[in-house]
């Protein structure tokens, strides 16, 4: 994968359409998928930790917003769906 995919991904859907949860929960759902369709060679793993990232950053922007402070996202370790 490109850097400007990586970079392109890891701004999201969520933040170009509008920070809500429905898009938040489908970025969520896209990540997994993407995670879930890597290879387990060393590419693979690598993508692996990156969309664990973006997974981690998605689930405390869905419990930041859920209650009702979405810019304080960082404060929150993660939520379980």
């Amino acid at each position: 994968m490109m850097q400007s995919q990586i970079r392109q991904e890891a701004s999201g859907n969520a933040i170009a359409m509008g920070v809500n949860e429905s898009n938040i929960l489908a970025d969520i759902r896209y990540f997994e998928e993407r995670a879930a369709s890597l290879d387990s060679d060393s590419h693979g793993k690598a993508m692996q930790r990156v969309y664990a990232s973006l997974l981690t950053h998605r689930r405390q922007m869905l419990a930041a917003l859920r209650d009702g402070r979405p810019d304080a996202w960082y404060e929150y370790e993660y939520v379980v769906l």
